[in-house]
């Protein structure tokens, strides 16, 4: 009589697997929640981790081309993400809008 073969591991609950290629890492340093109409763009929040495979991509939609790369976030969704977009910053001392801010950075 053969043994059973082991059984496989189990995905830990809450961790979603990887896309395969996706090996570069975005880190996010400001929440980004696109508009509900724009499902293009994948959401995330500060200090998040998102995974891409850094190829840029554009994306036609009823509102536009969109630019920017495919990448997961921590619940698994996939959506497009652009590492050039910005964010102005408030300088309450003069009343202005300041220098942009990047709302995601490469960590590889």
């Amino acid at each position: 009589m053969r043994p059973s073969p082991l059984p496989r591991p189990l995905t830990p609950a809450g961790i979603t697997a990887r896309r395969p290629g996706f090996d570069r890492r975005l880190q996010g340093l400001q929440d980004y929640l696109p508009r509900s109409y724009n499902d293009t763009m994948l959401s995330f929040r500060k200090d998040e981790i998102l995974y891409t495979d850094g190829k840029p991509t554009i994306i036609q939609t009823p509102l536009g081309p969109y630019k920017g790369v495919m990448a997961q976030n921590c619940n698994g969704h996939i959506g497009l993400v652009d590492p050039e977009r910005t964010y102005p910053v408030w300088d309450g001392f003069f009343g202005f809008f300041s220098s942009a801010h990047p709302y995601l950075k490469y960590l590889d």
